[in-house]
């Protein structure tokens, strides 16, 4: 008897053990990550808008010239910041930033792992790239591009 005891003992412990880790992994997966993280790098997308779902919505490529689009980003865990930016600059062939086109800056102040413009912005033909980064990290007054760090980006033709 005393032997089924020591088992059952074990088991419970053991048991106890695995749900005390399930809840310390829960608990990290819910916990925002810096906003340096390098795992914290997204998604960025292309949109017409952004349902209420944060789904993105209208789609394409090449983006038609004549229609205003939004940007959604999306990274992996939540992150703690303030200030978000899009950066956009003009792309030449070969991949590499070239003329600064345009900023913005949106307020978050809290945990947030979606990000999305709402206004809708237009840009005349040509090849750029879209840069979600944290507004302190933003180029000032040079603006060379080719971000290193950043939360998200993507390359949009417009046509």
């Amino acid at each position: 008897m005393r032997k089924a005891s020591m088992k059952l003992f074990r088991l419970a412990l053991l048991l106890t053990v695995a749900l005390a880790i399930s809840s310390l992994e829960t608990l990290a997966q819910n916990k925002p990550v810096p906003a340096n993280a390098a795992d914290a790098v997204g998604k960025v997308t292309i949109c017409d808008h952004i349902d209420d779902d944060w789904k993105c919505v209208g789609a394409v490529s090449p983006w038609p010239a004549d229609k205003p689009f939004n940007i959604l980003l999306e990274i992996p865990k939540a992150i703690d910041i303030d200030f978000i930016g899009f950066v956009i600059h003009k792309r030449d062939e070969k991949g590499s930033d070239t003329d600064f086109v345009d900023e913005f800056m949106l307020t978050i102040q809290g945990n947030a792992r979606l990000f999305a413009t709402t206004e809708g912005m237009r840009l005349p033909p040509g090849r750029y790239t879209v840069y979600g980064i944290k507004w302190g990290d933003r180029q000032l007054n040079y603006h060379p591009g080719n971000f290193k760090e950043y939360l998200g980006k993507t390359e949009l033709i417009v046509k």
